[in-house]
């Protein structure tokens, strides 16, 4: 895969965090990852709202009712904000 440079605009304090927690030579490769994390989770809700009632009376319990679903999906993200947390300690 080919790599370019690329300037982004970031809030002063977060650019201290990510100074302060991620060494030098590593900050682009946590940026794309971070970036690529996100755009993935995008990408995931479009298609749920995308595929939205296909499954009605049919499939997983999660996804039977719309509460259940948006609960799955709640527990989910919890999940991932938790791996996120676990990453930058």
């Amino acid at each position: 895969m080919s790599v370019v440079k690329v300037s982004f605009t970031f809030p002063e304090e977060t650019l201290m965090l990510l100074r302060r927690e991620v060494p030098a030579r590593k900050r682009s490769a946590f940026v794309a990852r971070r970036i690529e994390e996100n755009l993935r989770r995008r990408k995931l809700s479009r298609a749920v709202k995308d595929t939205y009632g296909l499954l009605r009376g049919s499939g997983p319990e999660e996804w039977r009712t719309e509460k259940s679903t948006r609960d799955w999906l709640r527990k989910k993200r919890e999940a991932d904000t938790e791996e996120i947390k676990k990453l930058w300690k």
